[in-house]
């Protein structure tokens, strides 16, 4: 997936107008909004918008652009200057229209958490301290929840997500138990062992992790299961709950508290 900001169609439109209707009497260099600086931005952005059919049939104007970079700053468009532009801009219409027909935006629908958040700052959702001591497969995992959720992709997320616990669940046993780990480090294996330790993690944290792995992590790899935006956010919210107390456990454990 491309992020394109869709200002830029709309810049790359408002100068297109200028160059078919409106570029008589413009400076031809120098300025701001000179008819070289028109010229220079339509066609940096049909590289960036990846308009390559346009730019192809856009001889005629860029053969116009070279010229323009060689005059004199302190001309003007005349009438016959703005008509050539018209005119080669005329030869581009049909191509131009036809290859933006084939493009579509997606407009992310706003959600329970904040888009910034779920797109471009996931990790502000967790803790200080679970952040930093999320396994980096679990941040991973984390991100692409949080995107999933933002894009409507609701099981995808839960699939991630409980991978990401899982993984923190991992980290989180094997410094709770220092000898005589069990051999495969699975699930529910590893709550049931540290559940019987002395030095035992709270028990909320413990039955947090249960809930997720009987009532999520098991139905979710069901071939049949299927979640909504609702309960994957639901989810995620379990989740970070989660994550945050079992990072306040790992952090008072190095402190001997």
């Amino acid at each position: 997936m491309l992020e394109t900001d869709i200002y830029i169609y709309y810049a790359f439109g408002y100068n297109y107008n200028i160059l078919r209707n409106g570029a008589a009497a413009l400076s031809v260099r120098g300025e701001e909004n000179s008819l070289e600086s028109i010229l220079e931005n339509f066609f940096t952005r049909l590289v960036d918008l990846k308009l390559q059919v346009t730019e192809q049939a856009a001889s005629d104007l860029a053969q116009i652009y070279e010229r323009v970079k060689a005059m004199q700053e302190a001309v003007t468009v005349d009438s016959k200057l703005a008509a050539e532009i018209r005119n080669a801009c005329n030869k581009i219409d049909t191509t131009l229209d036809a290859e933006l027909q084939l493009r579509t935006a997606f407009i992310v629908s706003p959600k329970r958490f904040d888009l910034h958040h779920l797109l471009e700052k996931p990790g502000s959702l967790l803790s200080e301290e679970a952040r930093s001591r999320l396994p980096e497969m679990a941040k991973f995992d984390f991100s692409s929840a949080c995107r999933a959720i933002a894009f409507g992709l609701a099981t995808a997320s839960a699939f991630h997500l409980m991978r990401c616990v899982e993984a923190m669940l991992r980290e989180y046993y094997c410094v709770v138990v220092k000898r005589e780990r069990i051999k495969t480090l699975l699930w529910y294996p590893m709550i049931d062992h540290t559940r019987k330790r002395r030095n035992a993690p709270p028990r909320a944290v413990l039955d947090h992790l249960d809930n997720i792995r009987a009532n999520f992590r098991n139905p979710t790899q069901h071939p049949d299961a299927r979640y909504d935006l609702d309960e994957a956010q639901d989810l995620l919210a379990v989740s970070i709950d989660t994550l945050n107390r079992i990072a306040r456990d790992l952090a008072k454990r190095e402190h001997g508290r």
